[in-house]
């Protein structure tokens, strides 16, 4: 079952264990891109995996308050605890 979210209105989007959001966030400025994280962050279950598009690093946006590298080479982190 599919349901249409916003990655930028306020509160939670679900629990999910993983979020796919490959090559969106290039086309975001720096404050949204944090935005998003955050919000990604609190979607996610504890331990739940991000995967983003090689072009968008979280080190430009502070991402590694909130996410650790799982797999460096395919841009999958997982969520702190």
């Amino acid at each position: 079952m599919f349901f249409q979210h916003s990655v930028i209105e306020k509160g939670i989007l679900n629990e999910f264990q993983l979020i796919l959001c490959r090559n969106v966030m290039i086309y975001f400025d720096i404050p949204l891109q944090r935005k998003v994280l955050r919000h990604f962050y609190n979607s996610l279950d504890a331990g739940g995996f991000l995967v983003t598009g090689k072009s968008e690093g979280l080190l430009l946006n502070d991402g590694y308050e909130y996410f650790v590298d799982y797999n460096e080479r395919y841009s999958i982190y997982r969520r702190k605890n």
